[in-house]
C-alpha cells in the first residue's frame, strides 16, 4: 500500500505538518461528523435494490434468505475500493499531489487532472479507512480481507482479474447516459484494487448515488461479484467501497460514501425455479458535505484530514454489520 513516503519529500513534509495541525483543532470529519462512529451508523441508510425482506426458505427469488446462513458470512473480500470525483476536471485541487501536469487551451487555463491523482487521493482514504472498517465487521464475527490477503494463489489473481462483471436493467440505462460525459480520470482506485466500477444513480444536484439497477440487473451483479467471483476467491461473500467526492476551486469534498455486499444464494441449488446464483446482502450509504482538503488558488496544498474518514468507514461498517446480524438471526 502507498504511504506517506511515496509523496515528493517537499509535499509529504508539508502534508504531515498539515494534517498534525488539523487534528489538533480537530479535523473538519470530526466537526462534522463527530468521532463515534456507533453514533453517527444511526445516519447511514439502507441501500437494498430488491428490498429488505426475508425472502424465501426455497431460495427461490431475488432477496436472499440470510437465516440459512446462521450467522454473517466469515470472510468477505473487499474486492474494490475506489474514489468518483462527480464534479471536473478544470479544478487544481489536485496539483499537490505533484507530478507533470499538462495544461490545454481552451477558454480558460485548465489543468488536466490525471486518474492517478484520484488513486492517490483513493489509497489516502482507503489506509484511513480501511481500520475502522474491519473492526466493524469483526464484531459480527465477519474478517475483512484486502487483495494481498486474498489474493493468495495465481489461479485467485487471474481470476480477480479477469472475471467479467455483469449488470442489466436499470444499470444499463444510467451507465450509457453516464459515459456521455464520464472520462477515464473521474475514477481511481487504492493501491492492489480492481477497478470495479458500480452504475449510479448519478444525482449530483440531489447528492444521490446509490446503486442505479433492481431486479434482475442485481441478478447479473449479484451472480458475477457475488457467486462467480466469490466463489472463484474461496471468500463466503465480497464488498464493494466507493466514495463520491467534488473537487472544488480550493477544496476536495466528500460528498458521500457507499458499501455494497454480495455473495452465493444461502441456499443450496436443487434446480429450483426462479433459483439465483448470488444475491445482494446489504448494502449503505452515508450522505456528506465535507471539505476534507484545502487548497490555495493555485492548487497547493493548505490542509487536509485524511485521518478523520476512518469514523466514516466505521459508520458504514457498523450499520452492515448490524444489517447482516439482524438478518442471519
Amino acid at each position: 500500500m502507498r504511504r506517506a513516503g511515496w509523496w515528493p519529500a517537499c509535499v509529504a513534509g508539508v502534508v504531515m505538518t498539515v494534517v498534525a495541525g488539523s487534528a489538533a483543532a480537530g479535523g473538519s470529519f470530526q466537526a462534522e461528523l463527530g468521532t463515534d462512529p456507533v453514533q453517527l451508523a444511526g445516519r447511514v441508510k439502507l441501500s437494498l435494490m430488491n428490498g429488505d425482506g426475508d425472502g424465501a426458505e426455497s431460495g427461490r427469488g431475488p432477496v436472499p434468505y440470510l437465516k440459512a446462513l446462521g450467522a454473517p458470512p466469515r470472510r468477505v473480500a473487499l474486492i474494490s475500493y475506489y474514489v468518483y470525483d462527480c464534479g471536473n476536471h478544470k479544478e487544481k485541487s489536485y496539483r499537490f499531489y505533484g507530478g507533470d501536469y499538462v495544461y490545454r487551451v481552451n477558454t480558460r487555463r485548465a489543468r488536466k487532472v490525471d486518474s492517478d491523482d484520484i488513486g492517490r487521493l483513493a489509497t489516502e482514504l482507503h489506509d484511513a479507512g480501511i481500520g475502522p472498517l474491519r473492526e466493524a465487521f469483526a464484531t459480527v464475527g465477519m474478517q475483512l480481507l484486502a487483495p494481498e490477503e486474498f489474493l493468495d494463489a495465481p489461479e485467485k489473481q487471474a481470476a480477480y482479474q479477469n472475471t467479467k462483471i455483469e449488470a442489466g436493467g436499470m444499470a444499463g440505462l444510467f451507465n450509457a447516459l453516464q459515459s456521455k460525459e464520464a472520462t477515464h480520470w473521474q475514477w481511481g482506485t487504492a493501491d492492489g484494487y480492481r477497478l470495479i466500477k458500480l452504475t449510479t444513480v448519478g444525482n449530483v444536484r440531489g447528492n444521490d448515488f446509490a446503486l442505479a439497477t433492481s431486479g434482475i440487473g442485481v441478478g447479473k451483479l449479484a451472480a458475477s461479484v457475488g457467486y462467480d467471483l466469490a466463489t472463484a476467491l474461496g471468500v463466503d461473500a465480497v464488498a464493494i467501497l466507493y466514495n463520491v467526492v467534488q473537487a472544488e476551486k480550493t477544496s476536495i469534498r466528500l460528498r458521500g460514501a457507499y458499501l455494497y455486499l454480495f455473495g452465493p444464494n444461502p441456499v443450496a441449488d436443487s434446480g429450483q425455479s426462479l433459483y439465483w446464483k448470488g444475491h445482494q446482502y446489504s448494502g449503505v450509504y452515508l450522505r456528506t458535505d465535507v471539505d476534507f482538503v484545502e487548497t490555495d488558488k493555485d492548487g497547493d496544498l493548505v490542509a487536509a484530514d485524511y485521518a478523520g474518514y476512518g469514523v466514516v468507514a466505521g459508520a458504514l461498517g457498523t450499520r452492515i454489520a448490524q444489517h447482516i446480524k439482524g438478518k442471519t438471526g
